[in-house]
């Protein structure tokens, strides 16, 4: 049975039970609701097991998941809890982040979700397995969204507020001409656009 979602050969492969779960580094040791880095570093913060511990492409930070219905990110180097993400009812089995770090996205008991991972804000649930979602992760391209569900069906979801400035400028006049409003020289102002 798939525990997993991997991104392998330009496309999302399901992970089975007993290969090397990609959920957790293989460099953590998960004690409980505790995470020990490599060099001592101690992540203390969640009050369950903790599910899922991933770092940031740079290894600057690192998202954990668990069960007491968060997840964290921590700075890799002190073990400081800089942002906690906040909004499933029941146990976060996977998290991790896009390849620019700007966003987190976790797998919960009826829904992913995509969060902002500077702030913690909650950006959108992303329903339609049945049951729970048992991992979330972008691919390279940071835009797409990938979970595996009890299901045991793999989703792909597009981020497009996952974009890069000029991206969603150009989101943001597409979706205002389909409506036919244009931006007022105040707002055009505002938005630097």
């Amino acid at each position: 049975e798939p525990v997993a979602v991997t991104w392998r050969a330009g496309r999302p492969r399901a992970v089975p039970a007993g290969a090397d779960d990609p959920r957790v580094d293989s460099r953590v040791r998960i004690e409980g609701s505790t995470v020990v880095l490599p060099g001592g570093v101690v992540l203390r913060g969640h009050s369950n097991r903790v599910t899922s511990v991933r770092y940031s492409r740079d290894g600057s930070v690192v998202i954990t998941a668990s069960q007491d219905r968060d997840a964290r990110i921590w700075s890799a180097q002190t073990g400081e809890s800089l942002v906690t993400l906040s909004g499933h009812f029941g146990l976060v089995s996977d998290a991790s982040l896009s390849a620019d770090g700007r966003w987190a996205v976790t797998a919960g008991p009826g829904a992913a979700a995509i969060w902002d991972a500077r702030t913690g804000r909650l950006l959108a649930y992303l329903r339609g397995h049945e049951g729970i979602v048992r991992s979330a992760i972008f691919a390279p391209d940071g835009r797409t969204v990938v979970t595996l569900g009890a299901d045991k069906t793999i989703r792909t979801w597009r981020c497009d507020v996952c974009g890069h400035l000029d991206e969603l400028a150009a989101l943001a006049r597409q979706r205002l001409a389909a409506v036919g409003r244009t931006l007022t020289p105040t707002e055009r102002a505002k938005y630097k656009l």
